[in-house]
């Protein structure tokens, strides 16, 4: 008995023979695939970066290394090639508005979070986390020289 085709029957056949046809048309199609790339899949690749980015940055316990959420939107502005302008007049925001949101000066509010989720695919929830880190951040920030001293033990007390 030929150890070799023992299990033939159950699994195939151990060497196949290949079809040079087959292997080309599958090379090609891949070859092909590869060269005519779109630019919008390109830039969903580097959405898809900038999305992971957004989550290492709300998973990070650095504290010093605040981003304003309105970084991350001026990147992904970025990557699709969309101005500032064109983007304000799209979602009906004052340009000003979308400026100091990018900057950090204005929040990055719960209507914004939803028309951005509509356009890009990022969950608005991601936004406002992101938000929300960054308020404790300042908040943690303005307040380090004061200590609170607040317990469920000394609430429990009080009544």
């Amino acid at each position: 008995m030929n150890p070799g085709k023992y299990f033939d029957h159950i699994l195939g056949e151990q060497n196949p023979t290949i079809d040079k046809e087959a292997q080309q048309t599958v090379k090609d199609y891949i070859l092909n695939h590869e060269e005519n790339k779109s630019e919008k899949n390109v830039m969903d690749r580097i959405k898809i970066g900038l999305k992971i980015e957004m989550w290492e940055y709300l998973n990070s316990s650095k504290k010093s290394d605040f981003i304003p959420t309105g970084h991350f939107l001026n990147r992904l502005l970025g990557i699709y090639r969309i101005t500032k302008t064109k983007f304000s007049e799209f979602i009906d925001i004052e340009r000003t508005n979308l400026q100091a949101v990018i900057k950090g000066k204005r929040r990055f509010n719960s209507s914004l979070a939803k028309k951005v989720e509509q356009i890009f695919e990022i969950p608005a929830d991601l936004w406002l986390h992101i938000e929300t880190k960054n308020d404790l951040i300042k908040y943690e920030e303005s307040n380090k020289n004061q200590e609170l001293h607040y317990s469920l033990k000394e609430l429990m007390k009080a009544s």
